[in-house]
């Protein structure tokens, strides 16, 4: 054992593609700027440093104060600065070829405009595949740090952390850092001296390094740390304890302890994250249960023991546990199967890549304790980048007026059917109602279908439940992972879904409904069509493709079931800007029922009570903003538009129908408690039929994408 124990403190700053400059000055004045300003004030203190890529970009373009701070604690050779994927990726998620794309781009950013040398990666969430160390090492990288935990799941308890450790794929090595879990608590929620008994008994156990890498949001964003870390002054008494501590401790870089000590062992890492993320992966159930089965163990005592056996789900998962996740996934494969088919060296291929690194940016793709998926914002703008990566790749190689594809689009084992003009794309989808997952104006980079669905989260209040819990300690600083112990939405008559929040969702409803009924925790549906499977046909010629959707159902009053058959076909022309859906809704049995056709669309427009953001009329009137619920009764159609981006979405049909619109609005747990989000406009064309054996009744609807 070298004389002093070696700490590697790796501090992880970051803010995700599309967040509000509101958010991102917060974080810098109140976590960013006063750390780096305070570590400057000691000069044996050495650690590691990764910004970002997209936070950079921010910093380097906005922020001159930061920038000058980082600039100063690498050229100091205080902090090491370290790399990772240039967009903050989850690697795993992304195409292979992306994957050693983005980490080379943050190296060379890093190396050109900094003078460093990047030897080591941050690994985004901490979420590691077995074969991540082959494309680690392959893209030049030396360590990266997981947590603790991944290696209690490989047999190595964290008591028992010795250093760094080496893994391996084909033979090609990468050091791993284990981060401290426990150091994530204590710091900087607990006494200093809390935390400095901590690394004295792990030097007594006989480590030789140990790592903290974690958030650097902690000291000062997350909620209460602003007071306690500064104001009370705990990140300058945590640095100077530090400093005192120089007889038995050391805080180097972590490229210092590669250099200095050899690897305590080797280890084969399972596929893992941090025990959080497991958790949040799972479906709500699943996590209920996992819980009920922790606590158990607790009461018995052993709780810490079994941690390393109660894992959750891996980090893929949430790609099963949200279609729009699903979908976005397709789409940025899509993107960069697109983006890699331009020739090697063409002028287009730099800006295709950044925007398609950029849309591959993680806090979109996920939820857990942040928002995630959950916030519109993120998902537009990474939407917005993969969205221009495949325009601009999609120019630069040229396109025909009409393209139909056929084939598996989201890897879930069913087919879609994907139509696309210069101007318009749409994705097809049979087996989930016949739905449209995508809906985009190509030429302004908004798919105006980006709606999140109402569902139930293990995080959220039963029926009755109490208020959340208090603190256990009024006095303490808790962490937003004990905080997040707290149910949400007590008391708020919950509503869920039953189906996906996409476009061109068929309901028959009863011919009174209204905005509320539809909005409501209960909303009315008397057959499958939304959640039902259709059969499909698909055929094109040079000058429209056309896609034929039929589904066969019952119509639900009281005891009795109606026979119903819906078909709608899809008809979209070469290079145009818009498509029209034929419907015929034919009803069998005796007598007859008066009921609605209502075709669904759920419209994201973010901004849902900005001005320039509104549902118009088709003749010219505004109706309300997009939160506004209305109903407009014998029109031929409306509008939802967004003057900011400079694009509308028109829907007519050709005879007159009424017009339902009402907020789509979530409850979501935040770092800051119960979050009401605004998911979208859903609007509801809904046509007179009346169901009766013998009785077709046809109609069209058109959509078009364009200007406002």
């Amino acid at each position: 054992m070298p004389d002093r124990l070696l700490f590697v403190m790796l501090l992880h700053d970051h803010q995700p593609v599309g967040n509000f400059d509101k958010v991102m000055v917060e974080a810098c004045e109140k976590a960013y700027e006063p750390a780096l300003e305070l570590l400057s004030e000691f000069e044996t203190i050495r650690f590691g440093l990764h910004v970002s890529g997209p936070l950079l970009r921010w910093v380097e373009s906005s922020r001159p104060r930061l920038a000058a701070l980082i600039r100063e604690a690498a050229d100091s050779g205080r902090a090491e600065l370290v790399g990772g994927g240039l967009g903050e990726p989850i690697l795993p998620l992304i195409p292979e070829r992306d994957r050693r794309g983005q980490v080379q781009a943050f190296r060379r950013h890093l190396e050109t405009r900094y003078g460093v040398r990047v030897r080591g990666a941050w690994l985004t969430e901490r979420v590691w595949e077995p074969a991540l160390a082959r494309t680690l090492a392959e893209a030049g990288v030396e360590w990266t740090a997981v947590d603790d935990h991944h290696l209690a799941r490989a047999g190595v308890p964290a008591e028992d952390v010795l250093g760094s450790y080496v893994t391996e794929d084909d033979g090609r090595t990468v050091r791993v850092f284990a981060g401290s879990e426990r150091l994530r608590y204590l710091i900087p929620f607990r006494g200093v001296e809390e935390v400095l008994a901590h690394l004295r008994e792990m030097r007594r156990r006989g480590a030789r390094a140990v790592c903290y890498a974690d958030d650097g949001e902690k000291f000062g964003l997350w909620p209460g740390t602003w007071d306690h870390v500064h104001r009370a002054g705990w990140l300058g008494q945590f640095l100077t304890a530090l400093e005192a501590s120089e007889d038995w401790l050391e805080c180097v870089t972590p490229s210092e302890a590669v250099d200095r000590l050899p690897p305590a062992g080797k280890v084969y890492l399972p596929t893992a994250s941090y025990p959080e993320m497991e958790e949040w992966a799972l479906p709500p159930p699943a996590q209920r249960r996992r819980a009920r089965v922790a606590g158990s163990l607790g009461k018995a005592g052993l709780a810490e023991a079994a941690k390393p056996f109660l894992a959750g789900a891996e980090w893929r998962s949430f790609q099963a546990r949200y279609v729009e996740v699903e979908t976005l996934v397709s789409r940025m494969r899509a993107a960069s199967a697109r983006v890699a088919a331009l020739p090697p060296g063409h002028p287009a291929g730099d800006e295709a890549r950044r925007q398609l690194y950029l849309g591959q940016c993680n806090c979109a793709y996920w939820h857990g304790i942040f928002g995630g998926t959950y916030l519109p914002h993120l998902r537009e703008a990474v939407v917005r980048c993969l969205m221009a990566a495949d325009r601009t790749a999609a120019d630069a190689l040229g396109e025909p007026p009409l393209t139909v594809v056929r084939g598996d689009w989201n890897a879930d084992g069913r087919p879609e059917v994907v139509l696309r003009t210069p101007a318009l794309a749409t994705v097809v989808v049979p087996h989930r109602g016949g739905h449209l997952a995508t809906l985009d104006a190509r030429r302004r980079d908004v798919d105006f279908l980006i709606a999140l669905a109402r569902r139930r989260e293990a995080y959220h209040a039963e029926d009755g439940e109490s208020a959340p819990r208090p603190a256990a300690d009024p006095g303490a600083v808790e962490s937003i992972h004990d905080i997040a112990q707290s149910p949400v939405g007590a008391g708020l008559a919950l509503a869920f879904d039953a189906h996906a929040r996409e476009g061109l969702v068929d309901r028959l409803l009863p011919p009174a409904v209204t905005p509320a009924d539809l909005a409501g925790r209960f909303p009315p549906d008397e057959a499958d069509l939304p959640t039902g499977e259709y059969a499909a046909e698909s055929g094109e010629g040079p000058e429209e493709a056309r896609v034929l959707l039929s589904r066969e159902t019952g119509w639900r009053r009281g005891g009795s079931s109606r026979p119903v058959r819906v078909e709608k076909e899809i008809r979209l022309r070469a290079g145009a800007a818009s498509f029209t859906v034929h419907y015929r809704v034919t009803g069998r049995g005796p007598g007859s029922d008066a009921a609605l056709l209502g075709v669904e669309w759920n419209v994201q427009l973010l901004a849902p009570h900005a001005p320039d953001r509104y549902v118009r009329g088709a003749d010219g009137r505004r109706v309300g903003d997009l939160a506004s619920p209305a109903h407009l009764r014998g029109v031929p159609g409306v509008d939802l538009v967004d003057e900011t981006r400079g694009v509308a979405l028109r829907l007519r049909a050709d005879r007159a129908v009424d017009v339902l619109c009402y907020p789509v609005e979530t409850v979501s747990r935040s770092e800051a408690g119960a979050e009401r989000v605004f998911q979208g406009t859903a609007v509801v064309l809904a046509v007179p039929v009346t169901l009766g054996e013998g009785r077709v009744e046809a109609f069209a609807i058109t959509a078009e994408v364009g200007g406002p």
